[in-house]
């Protein structure tokens, strides 16, 4: 018994409490890179605007946990912004603006609707809801869904990095602890 209360204390001490904000890490990406099998991470309350992508590996015997300081005090977007339209020239009802990251999806923040790709800026003027992505040039065309300038609308877009990794988290974060068969599970899905 003494040998199992020991081993235990051991496997203990190698389990680190890490922090993002307050005196930690400065972003959630920087702590997540941190983390071992056993860590814990503690995110301080506020609105963190990035992308994190990585590899966790925790055991059943010593699980990473990521959580909140106070549940749905953290939020992670990694969506993009979307401003600075002006009127597309020689299009009536569409807006252009500059956008070299590959939009996955374009949405109205304002009426929570999603806008539907077209294969060109033409198709965009006679469809309301509806953009089309120019990669080659960088723009980005948009139909709002009353025709109106995109900032009554607060557009966002979830986009593709350089990495093709998806920037559309938006999640709030309450604590996240998985087990190794969880997060395999969840891998093949």
């Amino acid at each position: 018994m003494l040998r199992l209360g020991l081993c235990f204390l051991i496997s203990c001490a190698s389990a680190a409490e890490l922090t993002v904000g307050s005196g930690g890490f400065k972003t959630i990406g920087e702590g997540v890179a941190a983390l071992k099998a056993g860590d814990t991470l503690t995110i301080m309350p506020g609105e963190y605007r990035e992308v994190v992508a990585g590899t966790l590996v925790g055991t059943a015997e010593a699980p990473i946990t990521i959580r909140a300081w106070r549940a749905g005090s953290v939020l992670m977007r990694g969506d993009v912004e979307l401003g600075d339209f002006k009127a597309a020239p020689g299009l009536r009802d569409v807006f252009v603006t500059e956008m070299t990251q590959r939009a996955e999806s374009v949405f109205e923040r304002s009426t929570l609707r999603t806008l539907e790709p077209k294969m060109s800026a033409a198709e965009v003027e006679t469809t309301l809801m509806s953009y089309h992505q120019d990669e080659k040039n960088g723009r980005l065309y948009v139909h709002t869904s009353d025709s109106l300038p995109p900032a009554c609308h607060a557009l966002g877009a979830s986009a593709t990095d350089a990495n093709d990794r998806k920037e559309n988290i938006g999640t709030s974060i309450v604590s996240l602890r998985f087990k190794m068969s969880e997060v395999e599970a969840m891998a093949k899905k």
